[in-house]
């Protein structure tokens, strides 16, 4: 196994990530051995470009990344995008039109930054962001005046609708109904959200494609997730492991579940099946 592995891609949030946000020193360092060994390193991410932290993108060697749930893959040394799968302007323009009728936030990924109304920005707490999460939104979303004229001015150029819920049972509801409509992808990457792509721009598909480029087979990838953004993307890998802070249909479809991201997991894991 050791010796066949050719690129390990991570989710970021709740995987590589702490809980605190954080990347520890130690698996700072693991993934520039990796790296050093010749073994490919790309973050998988729901977040938009500009809101993966610095810290991430200045992983020695880095060079690949898949951000927006896999609607773009981004070259780091270069900046530029070199895969794509926007939503269609009609799905982009239903969904939002729906959820404006509903008590949620609502933002838009395009050009790798997110958007979001400053109505939205000036009540965070009435749509359920709290806590280290307020300073995550100020610090990351761009104000716009109004999500529709947006889309219409970037047509074509939507990565990803992302909804904020306070109402869990509102989030599953509007989720059912988005996905029985099935003209978009519809995951989520945490209790409060849900994320709405192109069909074609999940993780796997990204990954996938990455891996046509690159000549890599999937028995050759490992992936670590721990939400169901990251399904697909565990089942393509050889390779899935699950963190043991996960939800728990992911941990199931998983090969492996390694220790949570607070205990180190994707280090614990790369050390049992790769360095």
């Amino acid at each position: 196994m050791k010796s066949n592995i050719k690129l390990v891609a991570s989710d970021l949030d709740g995987t590589l990530l702490n809980s605190q946000k954080q990347l520890t020193q130690t698996l700072y360092n693991a993934i520039g051995r990796l790296q050093r060994k010749g073994i490919i390193f790309v973050p998988a991410t729901g977040r938009v470009l500009n809101a993966v932290p610095d810290y991430v993108k200045s992983i020695p060697l880095l060079k690949y990344i898949i951000t927006s749930n896999g609607a773009a893959i981004n070259d780091i040394p270069t900046g530029k995008e070199i895969a794509s799968s926007y939503l269609p302007v009609e799905t982009t323009i239903n969904t939002i039109k729906k959820a404006a009728a509903l008590p949620i936030m609502i933002e838009i990924f395009s050009g790798g930054k997110a958007y979001t109304e400053k109505k939205f920005i000036s009540n965070l707490n009435y749509y359920g962001v709290v806590g280290q999460h307020i300073n995550y939104v100020l610090s990351t979303r761009t104000p716009i005046n109004n999500t529709l004229q947006f889309i219409k001015e970037h047509p074509n150029q939507i990565e990803n609708v992302n909804l904020i819920f306070s109402d869990d049972k509102l989030r599953l509801a509007f989720r059912q109904e988005l996905t029985a409509e099935n003209f978009a992808a519809v995951t989520s990457s945490s209790p409060n959200n849900l994320e709405i792509t192109s069909k074609l721009a999940t993780k796997g598909n990204a990954l996938k494609t990455l891996c046509s480029q690159l000549n890599i087979l999937p028995e050759q990838v490992v992936a670590f997730g721990d939400s169901s953004n990251d399904e697909d993307m565990l089942k393509f890998a050889g390779l899935g492991i699950a963190m043991e802070n996960g939800e728990e249909h992911i941990k199931k479809i998983a090969t492996h579940t390694t220790f949570s991201c607070d205990e180190n997991g994707v280090l614990a894991a790369m050390e049992k099946f790769i360095l």
